[in-house]
């Protein structure tokens, strides 16, 4: 590839149709897999900016809230932690440190 061609240019191409099947397809690959009692999710929070849109549309499919956005998340909240979602605030909060 040539230096001079915008960055678009360089990059992997995916539709926003694409988007939707492979998010919809993780989706029903974690139905009845997630940690809680009879394999249920609570919800879906998404960290960084590249997984917001499928983060929310398996959060819609499962039937589960969202927090689209925890910034600086990865930082915040540390592997192990137990935390609590507010889906209609859009919060989430740390409960308990590993």
């Amino acid at each position: 590839m040539s230096a001079d061609r915008l960055p678009h240019e360089k990059g992997f191409h995916v539709s926003w149709d694409q988007i939707h099947r492979d998010a919809r397809a993780l989706a029903w690959r974690l139905d009845g897999k997630g940690p809680g009692e009879g394999g249920t999710w609570k919800a879906v929070v998404g960290i960084t900016r590249g997984g917001l849109v499928p983060a929310m549309i398996v959060s819609r499919e499962l039937g589960i809230p969202c927090v689209p956005s925890v910034t600086n998340g990865t930082r915040r909240i540390p592997n192990g932690a137990t935390v609590t979602v507010n889906g209609d605030a859009g919060t989430v909060t740390i409960v308990s440190l590993p």
